[in-house]
């Protein structure tokens, strides 16, 4: 009932009865393909632009099956080609699927676009609040929440379910920040519960049940604070974005100023290298540009 108004929108737009949207077979192949490592890349590379995104998915598999598709088609087309690379490598797939269940619990925000860290170091207020909200907290408390939950599991039994199984729906495509963000809703009463019951153990000198809490908090908080992926390439992406955003607009010298912090960040980013040259080249320094090209090739 709730998903029927939205397979009427997408007959009349798309001309299918698609009850969410064709986007399945794509983000299924993104995070599962023989090359993925559990985050986003685009299908062409340097095309991750949402303007270039959905014309590559199309283009691709028209190509690769010879003929014009609709869109349930291409998502199928991905679908496929995303399974036959599970099939051919079964265990890498499984290394995969384990790496993108800790990436959902990891500490670090994998952006889109736009990374909560760069804005931090514009802001007091989030970098104060990133330090403090972040799953390398939130989690070790829901840890002791799910723990101390356990015994009325009969009756939270659907929260649990809602927990683990949106959590799994992550880790079969790929991870990003805003995908996990409705976990967090799930997560808090959970982390809350933890609290309290740590806080019940100590007013009530439960020293046991304090020491098992405080060993689940150090175990958990030591699995999902370590960095599987760089927080700096993150907020290296985020510069880098700004940095095109402002050259296609001709603000040369503040497209500079971006290109060199994303290299910052992270010195080994390509794009970024290749174009800062572009933009000194045209700015009358050529020899830096030059370097920079030797670098980035």
């Amino acid at each position: 009932t709730v998903l029927f108004p939205v397979a009427i929108r997408n007959h009349m737009v798309g001309g299918e009865f698609i009850l969410t949207t064709s986007n399945f077979g794509m983000n299924f192949y993104i995070g599962n393909n023989a090359e993925a490592e559990g985050t986003y890349a685009p299908l062409r590379w340097g095309r991750g632009d949402w303007s270039f995104e959905y014309h590559d998915v199309v283009d691709l598999a028209q190509r690769a099956e010879g003929r014009t598709l609709t869109a349930s088609e291409v998502s199928r087309h991905w679908t496929r080609r995303a399974l036959a690379d599970i099939a051919s490598d079964p265990w890498r797939w499984v290394k995969l699927l384990v790496k993108k269940w800790l990436l959902t619990w990891n500490a670090v925000e994998i952006s889109d676009s736009e990374s909560i860290y760069a804005h931090g170091d514009r802001s007091i207020v989030l970098k104060i609040l990133g330090g403090l909200m972040h799953y390398g907290i939130l989690v070790p408390l829901v840890a002791v929440g799910l723990w101390a939950g356990w015994p009325r599991r009969q009756t939270l039994w659907p929260v649990y379910l809602m927990l683990i199984g949106y959590a799994l729906s992550i880790t079969m495509i790929f991870v990003f920040a805003r995908y996990r963000h409705p976990l967090t809703a799930i997560m808090l009463p959970f982390a809350a519960a933890g609290i309290l019951y740590v806080a019940s153990a100590v007013r009530n000198r439960q020293f046991k049940t304090v020491l098992a809490s405080g060993l689940v908090l150090a175990a958990v908080a030591a699995l999902v604070n370590v960095e599987i992926v760089s927080k700096d390439n993150v907020v290296a992406t985020t510069y880098y974005n700004l940095a095109s955003t402002l050259d296609l607009k001709g603000e040369r010298d503040q497209a500079v100023q971006f290109y060199r912090l994303a290299l910052d960040h992270n010195p080994a980013h390509a794009m970024a290298m290749n174009n800062l040259a572009i933009v000194l080249y045209k700015s009358g320094q050529a020899e830096e540009a030059k370097d920079l090209l030797r670098q980035a090739h």
